[in-house]
């Protein structure tokens, strides 16, 4: 096996040039062999226990890919994440997931305080508030279903308004005029190739959880169906149970545990959030998260 870091980003325009210069001077720096160099494509070899580095952008000027570092000593897979780090200035975006936790420590360690906290709030309004009677069951809803969709957990003081939440993520995956069923919602993830335990619909939190992943899935359609994107609706989904159900645990991946943590922070400073407020941390949760949008909500 050994350790893993997946990697994608997207090249600034006219700076294909630049990014080969980078990678080809880092790695003579680092004592990498260089084993292959294109117009838009370069492969570099940090250590001889350690797989190949491969960076090859589309027409999009967009690439991914990933490393396994594990069986090299671990100095080299510090510098191979500090390799990616130093290559922010020449890309539009990049999104790291490194199964040490090496990336979010060194993100950590030289990045602002602000890069740990949720700063971006689309503004949202009472149009953007879904009530109850909104929405629709269809005629084969569960029990289940009706539960989840037909009342509002009472026995927690939740930090985000858990209707405001849920109805909003409803009314945007609705088939008109229904809301999705837990089975329907089942069907799309692990089409999708999400893993969905027959038993989580019976759990509220569970529920919420798949709803929240699958609503993030939609949300971000243009981003390609990758294992990062996956990875990073799965930790918005959890991250916004911990906001509305209070649900902790462990975590799950990088991202989840940033999430979690720029939540902690925000509940500490704003305290109990309105209907409204909840649907804009919702949205910055998701911006977060690395995901993109590719509508705006109706």
């Amino acid at each position: 096996m050994g350790i893993t870091i997946h990697y994608e980003g997207i090249v600034k325009k006219n700076h294909g040039p630049k990014l080969i210069s980078y990678v080809e001077d880092s790695a003579r720096n680092q004592g990498w062999q260089i084993d292959r160099k294109e117009k838009n494509l370069i492969t570099v070899t940090p250590h001889q226990d350690c797989e190949s580095i491969i960076i090859q952008w589309d027409d999009t000027l967009k690439f991914s890919g990933f490393v396994k570092t594990g069986l090299a000593p671990s100095e080299v897979h510090k510098q191979v994440v500090e390799f990616f780090y130093r290559m922010k200035p020449l890309l539009k975006q990049i999104h790291m997931e490194d199964e040490s936790g090496y990336w979010l420590e060194y993100n950590d360690k030289v990045s602002n305080p602000s890069d740990k906290e949720l700063t971006y709030f689309p503004a949202r309004s009472e149009k953007d508030l879904i009530d109850s009677g909104m929405l629709q069951m269809p005629p084969f809803a569960t029990d289940d279903d009706r539960n989840f969709w037909g009342t509002t957990p009472n026995y927690i003081e939740p930090f985000m308004d858990v209707a405001a939440v849920r109805n909003r993520m409803g009314y945007d995956l609705r088939n008109e005029p229904y809301v999705l069923t837990a089975m329907e919602i089942e069907e799309g993830l692990v089409m999708e190739g999400f893993q969905v335990r027959a038993e989580d619909w019976e759990d509220e939190i569970f529920y919420f959880i798949h709803l929240a992943t699958w609503w993030a899935w939609n949300r971000s359609e243009g981003m390609g169906a990758t294992k990062m994107r996956r990875d990073k609706c799965i930790a918005f989904g959890w991250a916004l149970a911990r906001g509305c159900h209070g649900f902790g645990g462990g975590f799950l991946n990088q991202t989840h545990r940033r999430a979690h943590i720029a939540l902690d922070l925000l509940e500490q400073k704003e305290g109990a959030l309105s209907a409204i407020r909840s649907l804009e941390v919702m949205e910055s949760l998701f911006d977060f998260c690395g995901l993109r949008c590719r509508l705006s909500p109706s």
